[in-house]
This record gives structure tokens, sequence and C-alpha cells, in this order.
């Protein structure tokens, strides 16, 4: 086993929606340093192989740099997105189809109790399953022109080592797999009409890929450090037993990790999936509004010609007299939540009281409460769904730096909130790949949480 004395370089490949991001990270003296060297944008359109090999050229570019930044010295390499995204090859592997940001989302065609049994997961427009359903049935002759389908870490992965593999932590959000995605479902595979043919045996995470093959980067070895970016979050968390995470950037992922997919009645009926985590555990999470709900907020406000800016809004909603009045976040088909939240108030008489229910300060206080409302409920359903009690919540992504989101989040679940960090992606990828590596987990995230800055919201 190493020890953190010894000095070691990985390098972190993040994609987001709109960007792409390497940060080298470097265990060295028992210490650990970040370092980002290469950013780029990515903006696909639904003919989206433009966007794949763009992304190719990128991170072989951000290689060079790193080379250039650590002498080339040896160093690991792992990629991770976000799930559902996927590339469909020939035999010749060029490339028929990808399907990336924006979404092009397909039609739920099952029996969604049927699928979550199935797969482990709710049915999503989103998931690859139904993406792939719906490009088949509108191009037929692409049927018997794929011979393989990748997410798009595993094609890239492919593209730098020439080996091709399907990452476990990202296949849950295909909709293509058993739960604990060890083995596909043919069962869904068949129902939709998709040609199993295309993808090959699940590969573990925290396992060997093999070199770049890239000329002038053979000092670089591929591994699998979590392919699912929020996988990767979780995993550099060290959550203990009786801990929840809440992951709040668009959407907001409100979870824990279990030994294994929850199946029952309680999980379904809770809306809950069991998505995969990078060493092989299950992350039990339902996906909420998140960071996107305040600002299409903002958006209705800006075509006001009103403050639409939410740090300041935020700001000033913490400031505003609470009216004690929330709104179920997941009711479908409300296309305007501030004129919808402002006849809820006028509703309640919050007029009556000298308020105007139009004021985005005081809007924005009943949306950030709502988020919170929703967290606590999700937070009692793991409960019921694990037979466990949850005595604290680690909230990362952006809304680790809503003060107002975590005071008001630790108010409705009465646990501590633990916030911080904002970014943990990083972190997480980099913690599998030095594990990988031989070094100690334990005090890995003993340094780790020795540099990191969180602030805990306690329940009044």
């Amino acid at each position: 086993m190493n020890t953190p004395s010894l000095t070691s370089h990985v390098v972190v490949v993040d994609i987001t929606p709109d960007t792409g991001r390497m940060v080298i990270v470097t265990l060295s003296g028992g210490s650990l340093s970040t370092t980002e060297v290469h950013r780029f944008e990515h903006h696909s359109d639904r003919h989206s192989t433009h966007s794949v090999n763009h992304l190719v050229t990128e991170i072989i570019a951000g290689l060079r740099i790193v080379n250039l930044e650590l002498s080339s010295a040896k160093a690991t390499v792992s990629i991770s997105a976000r799930g559902g995204d996927y590339v469909c090859l020939t035999p010749q592997r060029d490339i028929v189809s990808a399907s990336t940001y924006p979404v092009q989302p397909g039609k739920v065609t099952c029996n969604p109790r049927d699928f979550f049994t199935l797969t482990g997961v709710q049915p999503a427009p989103t998931a690859t399953a139904f993406r792939l359903h719906a490009h088949l049935n509108s191009n037929p002759e692409d049927r018997s022109r794929i011979d393989a389908v990748l997410s798009i870490p595993d094609y890239i992965v492919y593209q730098l080592t020439g080996v091709m593999g399907w990452s476990r932590s990202i296949l849950s959000g295909t909709g293509l797999t058993q739960p604990g995605s060890k083995h596909w479902s043919p069962e869904v595979f068949k129902a939709l009409g998709i040609p199993q043919h295309c993808v090959g045996e699940p590969s573990p995470d925290m396992t060997v890929v093999g070199p770049v093959t890239v000329p002038g980067l053979d000092n670089f070895t591929v591994v699998r450090g979590g392919a699912d970016n929020n996988a990767c979050a979780v995993h550099g968390l060290g959550l203990v037993d009786g801990e929840a995470f809440i992951s709040f950037d668009a959407d907001s992922l409100v979870g824990c990790i279990t030994d294994g997919p929850q199946l029952g009645d309680t999980a379904f009926a809770a809306h809950f999936s069991n998505d995969n985590c990078t060493d092989g555990h299950t992350r039990l999470q339902k996906v909420l509004p998140g960071l996107r709900l305040l600002e299409h907020c903002c958006a209705v406000f800006a075509d006001q010609g009103r403050t639409s800016d939410v740090a300041i809004l935020t700001a000033q909603a913490a400031q505003h007299y609470d009216p004690g009045i929330t709104i179920d976040i997941t009711t479908p088909g409300i296309s305007n939540y501030p004129e919808h939240i402002a006849r809820l108030l006028r509703h309640h008489g919050v007029d009556r009281l000298g308020e105007s229910c139009d004021d985005p300060a005081l809007i924005m206080r009943v949306v950030i409460a709502s988020l919170a409302r929703a967290h606590a409920t999700t937070v009692a359903n793991l409960e019921q769904t694990i037979q466990k009690r949850i005595t604290s919540i680690r909230l990362i992504g952006a809304g680790a730096q809503n003060t107002l989101l975590c005071k008001l989040t630790a108010q409705a679940c009465g646990i501590p909130v633990a916030a911080g960090p904002r970014d943990a992606t990083p972190f997480g990828s980099a913690l599998a790949q030095l594990e990988l590596r031989g070094h100690d987990r334990d005090a890995l995230l003993d340094i780790e949480r020795a540099r990191t800055v969180r602030t805990v919201y306690t329940p009044s």
C-alpha cells in the first residue's frame, strides 16, 4: 500500500453540459494540489458528430498541455460526463449518430413499474434506451449500420487507447441494464427493438484500461475512475452510514449510498432510481429541480425588466419576511413559476399584509423554501425506503454557496447540513485513481477534509 508521502499525478477530464476541463491533481508530501490546465467549450446540436470529435481533439490537446506542466511524468487519466448520452459506431468505427447536449429526448414506451423492476431506475425520456429507440424508429436504416453503442466517456477512452468498454458507473443512466449494471437487460433491448449485439460486457470501474496510443502521449495510462460526473462527486465525499447527499446544480440529486439496489414498492413510489457508484455500491437517489428552477424565475424577471441575478435575489430573499408558503416543485405543467406563486400569495392574502405578491425577492424566497421542503420530503422517503435514520446531509454543487438554501434545508430536514465543496467531481475522480494506484482511501479523505472549507448549518 502506497503512502501519501509519495508523489503521484492524476488527470481528471470532466465534461459538463457546455464545457470540458482538465485538472491535474498531485499528491505529494502528504498534501493534495489541483491545477486546471485546459478548459474548452463544446456546443453541440442535433447533428452531434462534430461535437463528439471536438471533445476528443480538445482532450488530446489538453494532454499535451499536461505533459508540458509535468515534464512528461507518468500519470493516469479518467474521463467523466453525464449519463444517457451516447455514440453509435459502424463496424469500421465511424460514427453513425451521437446523442449529446442539448438533450434529444425519446418517449417512454413501457410500463413504469415493470421498467423499474427490470432496470432499477425510473423510466425517463433522457435515458439512452428511449433516445436510441426513438432514433432507430426514425432512422430504421441505421439498425443494420450500428455495431457498437458507447457512452461519451467510453467513446473517448476508445479513441485514446483503442480499447472498447462499457463503464458500469454510467450504465444505469442508459436504462438498458439490470439493477446494479453487472449485466444488460435482454427484456428491455427486446421490448424497445434495440439490437443487443451493439454492447459488450459491462466493465467495472476502478480498473486500468491501458496506455494512451496517441503519439507522444504514451506516458499516460487511462483508467476507469468513474465515468459519471455525479458518481465521481459522491465517491469523493466519504459518506458514512446515516449520511445523505444533495448534489445541487441544474438538477438537485438527493440520495444516499446503499449496498445494493432497492426495488420495492416504497422506492418506486418515491421515484427513486438505483444509480451506480464508482466503487460498486448503489446511489439511491431522486432527481428534483435545482438551479434551473431559480434560473427560470430569473429569466421571467429579466423579461419584465426587473432584477434577475440569482445571487442578488437570493441575498434579498434571505432578508425578506417568510410568508410560510411553499409549492410542490415536482408538479408538472407549470410554465411560469413567478406567476403561479404570485397567484398563490394573493390567494393566501399576502397582499393584504402590505406585501407585493410579485416582488422577485419574495417569490425567490418561496422557491427556495419549496426546494428545501422537497429535499426534506425526499430525505424522509429515503429513511422509509432503507429503514434507517438519516442523521446528516452533505450538500455539494452550486447549492453549497446558497446560504439561504442550506439554512432552509437544514430547518426543513431537522438535521445538520454540511455545505461544500462547490465542485466535488475532480477530487472524486482523483480519489478513485489514487486508490487504484495503491494509496490509502482514508488517508486521502483526511487530507481532503483538512483542505476543504465546509460550513455546517444546524436546524434552529
